[in-house]
């Protein structure tokens, strides 16, 4: 069964014989998210439309051309411009598609394709999400014409898009340190020409969207604009359905940008992330403490390290469970984040052992923080009223990050064989080693 996901259509109006749409009407009832009306006839279809807010609006092109024509005119005059419009065709035939398309019907399937109907009803939904998109979309409109400024600014507020700013100065754009999603841009101004604005807003900002705008219709002029980066070209007199075909267009681009830079950032995450704690992984963890262990040679500055082990762990996971000890690992990690400072980086080691990488810290104030960390552990309450503790190891930088390590994992041992729910840390003094450990 295919899929519907979908987030902005709830109530459907079909305009035909309701045993047209017979298959269709089925498809979404079996969907379970739909509310569906029913006009046979143009005159009950302002009835719904005025009593209810409808999100799509499917059409019957067996009616005739102009049938839809007639119903198109009308539904633009009353201001349902803005509801989608679906034509149900009965083959493919391009010519009949393109009188529909150019009466502002942008969407088509053939009859008696199903699996299509619900494809487009998908496609419609995500187009409906960039249009609210852009109404969230950051503007900056440049042009020396306050007329044509009040026109933009009319057509913009009119489709609920508000973060607007206008200028008619280019010197006054060019000096905002803000940064806007979409730049309107007029080729022809005072002092400093549009397209050495676009060039410039270019150079600021790789992924903004830049559209110039005028009544020159020269193709070298087009061709010039789009070659110094602009992303389109409208020009004027503006015709508002095609300037806001364009920003919805061009807007859509850029959110997918958007949504591609949170997916990438959300893949490095995963790869340097553990799954269960959120905490960073072994590897990423080891990149780190190079860096860190860099840092600190290169600018004389100490640098301490904790290794934490939580105790008995393999009893917790055979006596209540694999849940349990998950909960216990995420709890515990909890509690590390919670007790480090800003600079600090915590990483889960492996299986029940986590590291503490301290910046700037020595060796003794570490151990004060690893004590701090295990009586939180010990007085946690778990469920049931199950007690937890941890053991660990402090380590202090004198020659690499691998010392670091089996200093910090050799103390952590002796304090498992020490009684456990203890942090182990040795100073080295003039004298010989001197040694501490709490509990």
């Amino acid at each position: 069964m295919y899929e519907i996901k979908i987030s902005n259509i709830r109530n459907v109006l079909f305009w035909g014989p309701k045993d047209s749409f017979k298959a269709e009407i089925t498809e979404l009832e079996l969907a379970g998210n739909f509310n569906i009306f029913v006009a046979e006839t143009s005159e009950i279809i302002d009835e719904i439309m005025n009593s209810n807010l409808i999100h799509l609006l499917i059409i019957e092109a067996e009616k005739g051309y102009q049938s839809v024509e007639k119903l198109v005119r009308h539904h633009q005059h009353i201001n349902h411009a803005t509801v989608p419009m679906l034509l149900a065709m009965k083959n493919e035939m391009v010519d009949e598609r393109c009188d529909f398309f150019n009466l502002g019907v942008s969407y088509f399937y053939v009859k008696g394709n199903t699996y299509y109907f619900l494809e487009m009803i998908n496609r419609i939904d995500r187009d409906m999400t960039f249009k609210e998109g852009l109404k969230n979309m950051s503007i900056a409109v440049l042009d020396d014409d306050r007329l044509q400024l009040a026109i933009v600014k009319d057509m913009l507020h009119r489709n609920q898009i508000h973060d607007v700013d206008f200028y008619n100065d280019p010197k006054s754009l060019l000096k905002v340190k803000r940064r806007y999603d979409i730049y309107l841009i007029d080729l022809i101004l005072p002092e400093v020409d549009g397209e050495i604005v676009m060039l410039e807003m270019r150079k600021r900002y790789e992924n903004a969207v830049i559209i110039g705008i005028s009544s020159i219709e020269k193709k070298s002029t087009i061709a010039r604009v789009l070659s110094i980066g602009a992303n389109d070209y409208i020009t004027k007199p503006l015709n508002e359905q095609v300037f806001l075909a364009k920003m919805y267009t061009n807007s859509r681009v850029l959110m997918l940008l958007k949504e591609n830079e949170i997916k990438k950032k959300m893949l490095q995450e995963l790869a340097i992330k553990d799954g269960l704690t959120n905490l960073y992984n072994h590897k990423h963890i080891h990149e780190i403490l190079d860096n860190n262990v860099k840092l600190s040679k290169r600018y004389g500055r100490p640098l301490s390290l904790i290794m934490l082990d939580i105790d008995d762990f393999k009893i917790v996971n055979d006596t209540y469970g694999h849940q349990f000890g998950d909960l216990v690992l995420t709890k515990v990690s909890s509690i590390i984040k919670d007790s480090v400072r800003n600079s600090d980086i915590v990483g889960r080691y492996g299986g029940e052992e986590f590291i503490i990488i301290l910046p700037e810290t020595e060796g003794f104030d570490a151990m004060v923080l690893g004590n701090r960390i295990r009586t939180a552990v010990m007085e946690h309450d778990f469920p049931n009223q199950i007690k937890v503790t941890i053991s660990g190891g402090v380590g202090q930088l004198f020659t690499s990050g691998e010392q670091l390590i089996y200093d910090a994992d050799q103390l952590l041992y002796h304090a498992k064989h020490n009684g456990k729910n203890k942090i182990e840390y040795r100073s080295i003094k003039q004298n010989g080693m001197e040694s501490y450990l709490t509990s």
